[in-house]
């Protein structure tokens, strides 16, 4: 790499986050209170509401086609595993906090080089991957679980909680230990029965597709970015 090719990696980086903190200082005194956090709140409510007896989907969601719409329960039945600790006595900050947390030791862990910078400052400043966030959407989950794949290789099978990345959850399928997560995915996914027929009709007749997520992707990849420039020795975990 010339000699030059660091800073303005380095230099392009910075400009991209300042103008994300530049977005920041000016949609957040825009928002309304309720908008931050609106997508975990609102899965509280469906766990909430499933805990007193009802679904996990919304009526209309189960009455045949329909377009989605912001508040839908879209995610199958073992995202209660994550949301009901929340709902009983889990301090909120911590929907955060862990998933955050895991993804930016995993992208220090892999010192990524110059090239990926601007990259990963321009995956972080998109409008979406700001709601991911802001909102609290469990895609930040799905996140953390790619983030740890990347190193271990079995956590990624949890990717699959949002089936329309399930593509990703392949990463370290050569390794036993990811057929062991595969495994307890399965067990874990029993309990829930009927459940999964209410999800697969919820499924079928929304209005979504396969490109659904592909928004999502800016941010999801974050960690696969950091990985392809890691540095070979920084990332080596047996």
């Amino acid at each position: 790499m010339s000699r030059l090719a660091r800073p303005l990696a380095f230099a392009l980086a910075v400009v991209i986050v300042g103008f994300l903190a530049f977005e920041l200082w000016i949609v957040i005194p825009q928002m309304r209170p309720e908008a931050l956090g609106v997508d975990f709140h609102q899965y509280l409510e469906h766990t909430q509401r499933w805990l007193d007896g009802g679904s996990l989907y919304l009526e209309r969601q189960l009455r045949g086609p329909y377009e989605i719409q912001a508040g839908d329960s879209l995610y199958p039945p073992p995202i209660l595993y994550l949301t009901v600790p929340f709902v009983l006595a889990v301090p909120q900050l911590i929907w955060w906090a862990i998933p955050l947390t895991v993804i930016a030791v995993v992208v220090v862990r892999c010192r990524p080089a110059p090239w990926t910078w601007p990259l990963l400052a321009a995956m972080i400043a998109t409008p979406r991957s700001i709601e991911i966030v802001m909102y609290g959407n469990p895609v930040i989950w799905c996140t953390a679980a790619l983030a740890a794949g990347t190193l271990l290789g079995w956590p990624a099978v949890f990717v699959i909680l949002k089936p329309s990345l399930a593509p990703l959850a392949i990463w370290g399928i050569r390794r036993r230990s990811w057929w062991i997560a595969v495994a307890v995915a399965i067990v874990a996914a029993l309990p829930f029965g009927a459940m999964w027929l209410e999800w697969i009709q919820v499924i079928r007749d929304s209005s979504g597709s396969l490109l659904y997520s592909i928004p999502d992707l800016f941010f999801v990849l974050l960690p696969v970015v950091a990985w392809l420039g890691r540095r070979r020795t920084s990332t080596s975990i047996s």
